[in-house]
């Protein structure tokens, strides 16, 4: 903050002293040619060595993009160093233009997410939001500039010398790349189905991306998650939407994932967690949800099967506070204090991470087997998997983990299986397997037939490793519900971080 007040007084960016990046200079150019006044950069406007200014604008980006008359986008840059191709003159290779028996012919210009799809910019996390949020964007290509809003994308036609003008280059696709499109033409509560279609496409999208620094996960989602909250009225808990946490909680990875850690300059030090494991921003991976629908749904449900949870409250909380989850179907649960005797202070671990707290039914997971399932193509699933079997080498269901742990106990932690939610005996569906009945083409079954009953329902159950008072997320697995039915179950407080 050295130089803070220095460049708050006027004029004080013209000095010799001041060295602006090309693009920043090009885009106040750009600025004062079409009349307006002001200018916003991420680099100048935010403090980025005070922490809570600097959080506290980030938490603003979605006003920054939404307000904003016009959102200009370096689209074929690389740093802030390239300039805006167009802005100076010379600085872009000047249209192809021929007239051959009195028609003139002229190159046009690739489509907008053609030419965004083999940029930099559409890599970064960063400019996910950006490009979402934005009433219009401008995109400065090396060759062509482009003008999107919610109606229409438009693009330079016939500029050269000695030609005539001739109209814009319009493209049909505006607002097909953004979901929130969805939101915005409809009427959505907290937990209907298109919420939730919504929000997973979000995910995925983003999840496409890169970051620089991981720990920027939810960060660079947060204008996005304001901005639904807006259309929906749902609240988010690390990434998750609270409306209908316990579905947003049966996410599964589509690969190999792994803890997302800080950064760090020791070599030997792995860096600090910087999301909790029950959230999918605590990964570094890409996911997807199991397709369920809560009970409560007002849809055609169809295939989709339904969801109840078989947890009564869930809380979270941080620097020493609690507070319930928001779930659409939970009015007002009590405090934390009052639905349990057990301890509420928080540990002494990093206060960024969330504590999940609830109470649900539990068994060992020592007394079960999980084998990586092997399938032959061309029916690859869309998850690693691997089936379970307990004690007696019965089947008795799935666990969506490419490379399934032992499972054995040792002193310092154990394993178990916490009872989330059920879903009805015509299972889960999936665009390969069907139900979660049969899980390949020679009709496998996922339960002992022999042994398990047919006409029972499914538990989705967490897999977690505890250690001491507190637990984190290993994997998510889909049992027969007779194997909590028949074990011996324990009710504990769960504590996942």
């Amino acid at each position: 903050m050295d130089n803070l007040s220095s460049l708050q007084l006027s004029g004080s960016l013209g000095s010799p002293d001041v060295i602006l990046p090309n693009v920043i200079e090009d885009a106040m150019t750009l600025v004062g040619a079409i009349r307006e006044r002001y200018l916003w950069v991420d680099s100048l406007c935010i403090v980025q060595d005070d922490a809570a200014q600097k959080h506290q604008s980030i938490m603003q980006m979605d006003l920054i993009y939404r307000e904003a008359v016009l959102t200009i986008v370096a689209a074929s840059g690389e740093d802030a160093n390239s300039p805006l191709p167009g802005v100076r003159l010379h600085s872009r290779p000047p249209q192809v233009a021929a007239a051959v028996s009195g028609v003139t012919w002229v190159t046009t210009p690739p489509m907008l997410q053609d030419l965004l799809r083999r940029s930099h910019y559409e890599s970064r996390g960063w400019t996910f939001q950006e490009r979402l949020l934005s009433r219009r964007c401008l995109y400065f290509s090396s060759q062509w500039v482009y003008f999107e809003c919610p109606s229409t994308i438009k693009a330079e036609a016939w500029l050269s010398d000695g030609f005539p003008v001739g109209r814009a280059y319009e493209f049909p696709e505006a607002t097909s790349h953004n979901p929130l499109v969805h939101l915005l033409n409809e009427e959505s509560s907290p937990a209907s189905m298109r919420t939730f279609e919504t929000y997973y496409s979000l995910v995925g999208m983003y999840q496409e991306r890169s970051l620089s620094y991981a720990t920027d996960i939810l960060n660079a989602f947060s204008g996005v998650m304001t901005y639904f909250q807006e259309l929906t009225g749902t609240t988010f808990a690390c990434g998750l939407p609270e409306s209908g946490f316990d579905r947003a909680l049966l996410w599964v990875p589509t690969g190999v994932i792994q803890r997302r850690r800080g950064e760090t300059s020791s070599p030997n030090s792995s860096g600090e967690l910087c999301c909790p494991s029950w959230s999918w921003a605590g990964w570094i991976g890409k996911v997807q949800w199991l397709d369920v629908a809560t009970e409560d749904q007002h849809f055609p449900v169809g295939n989709r099967p339904t969801l109840r949870s078989e947890v009564r409250y869930f809380y979270f909380g941080a620097h020493g506070k609690s507070r319930a989850v928001r779930r659409r179907d939970i009015i007002s649960p009590p405090s934390e204090n009052a639905s349990s005797s057990s301890s509420t202070h928080t540990p002494n671990i990093d206060p960024k991470l969330y504590i999940l707290r609830f109470i649900a039914s539990t068994i060992r997971a020592k007394d079960f087997t999980a084998i990586a399932f092997i399938r032959s193509k061309p029916f690859v699933p869309k998850f690693g998997t691997s089936l379970i079997y307990d004690s007696n080498k019965r089947q008795c269901g799935i666990m969506y983990e490419k490379q399934p742990p032992h499972f054995e106990d040792n002193e310092s932690s154990i394993y178990e299986l916490v009872k989330l939610s059920t879903s009805p005996p015509r299972g889960l569906s999936d665009d390969h397997w069907g139900y979660i009945t049969r899980v390949n083409p020679r009709l496998e079954e996922v339960f002992d037939s022999s042994y398990f009953r047919p006409d029972r329902g499914v538990v989705n159950a967490m897999l977690v490793k505890s250690t001491g008072e507190f637990s984190e997320r290993v994997a998510l697995c889909q049992m027969h519900s007779d194997v909590f039915t028949s074990a011996t179950c324990t009710m504990k407080r769960i504590s996942l971080i």
